[in-house]
């Protein structure tokens, strides 16, 4: 049955190469319900996340200035991250940099890009290279700390950085207990 319907999607992913915009949305969006078959929930299967990249790069190819494009190029990237081709995730995740610079989540690509060097690849120096740039382009931007403390933090395991945090504790608290005792005497 699952074949059945990737043929099915294949064939309309194929027959929309010359549609319009409507038709090729629809088929972008049957490749996504099928995709994401289960209430919202994410079910891999390769043939199905194959059948979805080809529908949001045919868009795009198809409809480069369209504004749907951004976010279906940002939709491809994580598909590619989620099947484990982490070089295709970086770079197609830079590409929507570049086609798209205005696109709201174009600090978030740059963010995902240092996540998987970092995470995925355990590329330290270039993850390092993609936080700095991030605080540099976006200082203001909401992910901004994250991002920062993803950079303090590069090359530490978790236990690493609970074991700071807990010394960063214990020296604000000794801190702190001289001056409470100072105040209790007043």
């Amino acid at each position: 049955m699952k074949y059945i319907i990737a043929l099915t999607l294949s064939a309309l992913l194929f027959a929309s190469c010359g549609a319009n915009r409507e038709e090729a949305l629809q088929t972008v969006k049957t490749a996504e319900d099928n995709l994401y078959a289960k209430e919202g929930a994410f079910m891999f299967n390769d043939s199905l996340a194959n059948i979805t990249l080809d529908a949001y790069l045919e868009f795009v190819k198809q409809f480069p200035k369209d504004s749907a494009s951004p976010e279906y190029l940002f939709k491809a990237a994580d598909l590619y991250r989620a099947k484990q081709d982490f070089p295709t995730a970086i770079s197609t995740f830079d590409r929507v940099g570049k086609e798209y610079p205005d696109y709201a989540k174009v600090p978030q690509t740059v963010f995902l890009q240092g996540f998987i060097y970092e995470n995925d690849l355990k590329d330290l120096p270039k993850a390092k290279e993609r936080y700095e740039y991030f605080i540099q382009q976006y200082p203001q931007h909401q992910l901004a700390r994250d991002v920062q403390f993803s950079l303090n933090n590069l090359g530490k395991t978790p236990e690493q950085i609970i074991e700071e945090f807990q010394q960063m504790q214990a020296a604000q608290d000794s801190l702190a207990a001289p001056v409470a005792d100072s105040t209790a005497k007043q």
